[in-house]
C-alpha cells in the first residue's frame, strides 16, 4: 500500500466518522425539542383549572357558589347571567330585573370580575341568608327564576388562556 491508499482510507474512515456525528447530533435535536414541546404540554395542563358553578338551597338560603377543582388558581373574568328568554346581562344587572325595589338590599353579590379561586378553593358569588326580609312566597319564587338562569362564566388560567363554561 502506497501512502495515497493509506490516506485516502483514512479520509473515508474521517468521513464516516462524521456523517455519524452529524445523523446522531440531527437524533438528538429532535429528541430534545420533542421532549420540551411535551414538557410545556404538560406544564400547561398541570395547572389547569377545571371550573364548576353550584346552585345550594337550604331552607331560606340560596347561593351560587364556583368551585376550582383543577390544579391551578381560576382567574374570574365576567360572570353573566342567560334568563329563560335567552337575554344575556351581567349578573347584578340581571338581578335587579328579577328584584322588586324592596328586595334589592337583601341580597348580597359579592366581586364578579378579577377573582382569583385557588385551587380546591369556592368563592360564593351570589348569597340570600334567611331571606332576608323577603317574604316566603317572595323568596320561592326568586329562588326558582334563579334557578331557571344559566350562570356563564368566563375565566382564565395563569398562562391567560380563556376559558367559558355554561351551567
Amino acid at each position: 500500500m502506497t501512502e495515497i491508499e493509506i490516506f485516502k482510507q483514512s479520509l473515508d474512515v474521517s468521513r464516516i466518522a462524521m456523517i455519524i456525528t452529524v445523523i446522531m447530533t440531527v437524533i438528538s435535536v429532535t429528541f430534545s425539542a420533542l421532549n420540551l414541546a411535551f414538557q410545556r404540554s404538560h406544564d400547561r395542563k398541570s395547572v389547569k383549572p377545571l371550573c364548576c358553578i353550584d346552585k345550594k338551597k337550604a331552607g331560606r338560603s340560596y347561593s351560587i357558589v364556583v368551585e376550582n377543582a383543577g390544579l391551578g388558581p381560576m382567574i374570574i373574568k365576567a360572570v353573566s347571567a342567560i334568563g329563560p328568554d335567552q337575554k344575556t346581562d351581567d349578573l347584578s344587572g340581571y338581578l335587579e330585573g328579577l328584584l322588586d325595589e324592596g328586595q334589592k338590599e337583601s341580597i348580597v353579590i359579592l366581586a364578579t370580575s378579577n377573582l382569583v379561586i385557588p385551587s380546591n378553593g369556592s368563592k360564593t358569588i351570589l348569597q340570600i341568608d334567611d331571606g332576608n326580609g323577603i317574604p316566603g312566597k317572595g323568596f320561592e319564587e326568586l329562588c326558582q327564576k334563579l334557578d331557571q338562569t344559566r350562570i356563564l362564566l368566563n375565566y382564565r388560567d395563569i398562562y391567560d388562556k380563556r376559558y367559558e363554561l355554561e351551567s
